[in-house]
């Protein structure tokens, strides 16, 4: 495999982007299997038809006959995350085996992919041959029910994408030119290799507990406690320092696994916490509750998300030197809730961060409501992580 990737800036010209493109495609010196192109939702202000434009421009000079572009808040480049700025960022792989199949779902289409032979209907690859997904959403539509009916159909099968952080009542996906309603899914298949990490932001505090008494997305007790007295005693558990920083920061998180002794980072998926009564003792969460199910409340902070992303990465490495393969290629979703928002002006750090552990790869991804990836052999939408995807 073969891939390279570069950071676009300033306003969209013709000329300025046939330059990059075709410098780019002149570096991978073979023709490109795929583009994959992630945009600053905010040209749109400027031209509603831009990214149809931009498409065609790639497209074009690419020599590409797959392209896939995601319009968002921010971008990811080369150890570059650029939120709120006029920029895009490119790249174009070349691998002789590898197969792609950008398949639009629409949200009627949901109920039938409960059946798992209805999968063969839309996607046209064995799933022997599939390594791995990549899948965007739009905002409304049912992605976890869609992940919940992915799993079932090709189990251990990472998938890597998101929910692009785009503008309200805009296109945010782009395949082969065409805008995309509801959800883009692109399986990857061949003598591939795809692995995807996630790394969260936040960290368990207080103490696991069952979920006894709920109703839709309202928590009314946990074991014994009401869900707002399980919440003070994990608030009670912090030291001075975390309490006085919290407001904003309290999450709840949903454990991915009933069945483990010891529930650390990266065991939940997280969740808002909507709202709280004290008076009746129940909280409202960005989930459906389930009794039976393990929850614990959850702290997001700057040092837990790099620690957390130090350790994945490290490990991704560890992994690589034993295949004695390297990545060629690396496309990574980060959280608005992370990026300026939870690391200030020193930015930079989840992108940067992958350059620190693999040097010089090719680079690029966006900033998402919502990032998929798996955790526990199975895909989830996460909140406040980054989902790092490693081809090979």
């Amino acid at each position: 495999m073969h891939a390279v990737s570069s950071t676009y800036n300033g306003p969209l010209e013709e000329k300025r982007i046939i330059q990059l493109v075709s410098h780019l495609r002149s570096e991978l010196a073979v023709e490109p299997s795929i583009g994959l192109s992630f945009a600053w939702a905010g040209y749109t202000k400027s031209d509603l038809n831009c990214f149809e434009e931009l498409s065609d421009i790639l497209t074009i000079y690419g020599h590409l006959k797959e392209l896939i572009l995601i319009a968002s808040s921010g971008i990811v480049g080369q150890g570059i995350e650029n939120e709120g700025q006029a920029s895009f960022s490119l790249m174009l792989l070349h691998h002789e085996a590898l197969k792609v199949q950008g398949i639009p779902i629409d949200t009627q289409l949901i109920d039938s992919l409960e059946i798992v032979d209805n999968w063969k209907s839309i996607v046209s690859f064995d799933p022997s041959q599939i390594k791995g997904f990549a899948v965007f959403s739009e905002p409304n539509f049912p992605i976890e029910r869609f992940l919940k009916y992915l799993n079932q159909a090709y189990p251990n099968i990472p998938a890597w994408g998101g929910i692009p952080n785009g503008k309200e009542n805009e296109p945010c996906i782009y395949y082969n030119r065409k805008p995309i309603s509801g959800c883009l899914l692109v399986p990857l298949a061949g003598d591939i290799q795809l692995d995807v990490i996630v790394s969260q932001a936040c960290r368990p505090i207080g103490e696991p507990y069952m979920i006894t008494n709920a109703e839709q997305n309202i928590l009314y007790t946990l074991g014994r406690k009401t869900a707002y007295q399980a919440l003070a005693k994990a608030f009670d558990s912090l030291s001075e320092k975390e309490r006085l920083a919290v407001q904003g920061h309290l999450f709840i998180g949903l454990a991915v696994s009933e069945y483990l002794e010891e529930f650390k980072q990266g065991d939940f998926i997280i969740r808002n916490i909507l709202g709280a009564d004290p008076s009746t003792g129940a909280i409202a969460i960005g989930a459906l509750a389930r009794i039976g199910q393990t929850v614990q409340y959850q702290l997001r902070d700057p040092a837990s998300a790099t620690l957390s992303l130090q350790k994945v990465l490290e490990e991704e490495k560890l992994k690589v030197a034993s295949r004695k393969v390297a990545p060629y290629a690396v496309l990574q979703a980060i959280c608005t809730g992370r990026g300026k928002n939870l690391f200030g002006p020193s930015a930079n750090v989840d992108a940067k961060s992958v350059q620190d552990y693999f040097p010089g790869i090719p680079q690029a991804g966006f900033f998402a409501n919502g990032e998929i990836g798996p955790s526990w052999g199975m895909n989830f939408l996460h909140g406040y992580s980054t989902s790092i995807a490693f081809l090979t």
